[in-house]
């Protein structure tokens, strides 16, 4: 008859190897979450006191089911913000497509839309090269600063040198 020397060994390196799986999952569900609420932050139809209102419900979900249970006066509390400011962002939510809400006999119910994040991508995108292309024709950049209670001008030049203004005049 022979003994192992450590009989629970097998079931650590399960355990361990569900840890990382959930690990995994959890990094994967955390991503998507702040990449939703980047995409969300990038709506400009969404009012200030909404993107608040998200942020509070995306803080709760469960990771494991996606979903989380929240009532009006919780998320007015951490929102800072009144229960009918919760109602009115959590109808307009719902309505631009992001967010989930069902009312259940015991609580709201809430989980995260994912359809509008493809369409808010390409709009920070689009938006993201007509910034660059505006840089590219703009002048030198000027950055104004104060030395010995004098001020004056840094103009930095295409070759990445800068020069100091003084009297008017820019020094090489």
């Amino acid at each position: 008859m022979s003994v192992e020397p450590f009989p629970n060994t097998k079931k650590a390196e399960a355990s361990n190897a569900d840890d990382d799986t959930d690990r995994k999952a959890l990094t994967t569900f955390t991503g998507t979450k702040l990449d939703w609420l980047n995409c969300l932050a990038a709506d400009q139809r969404i009012s200030d006191n909404a993107f608040r209102v998200a942020f509070v419900i995306a803080q709760h979900l469960n990771w494991r089911t996606g979903q989380t249970m929240l009532s009006d006066e919780t998320i007015a509390d951490e929102a800072s913000g009144s229960i009918r400011a919760v109602v009115r962002s959590r109808t307009l939510l719902r309505q631009l497509s992001w967010l989930i809400w069902r009312r259940t006999q015991i609580a709201n119910v809430y989980s995260l839309d994912f359809r509008n994040m493809n369409a808010m991508r390409d709009a920070m995108l689009v938006a993201r090269e007509a910034r660059q292309e505006r840089r590219k024709h703009r002048g030198p950049n000027v950055v104004r600063y104060a030395k010995n209670g004098r001020s004056g001008e840094v103009r930095y030049a295409k070759n990445g040198r800068f020069r100091y203004a003084k009297n008017g005049r820019y020094t090489p």
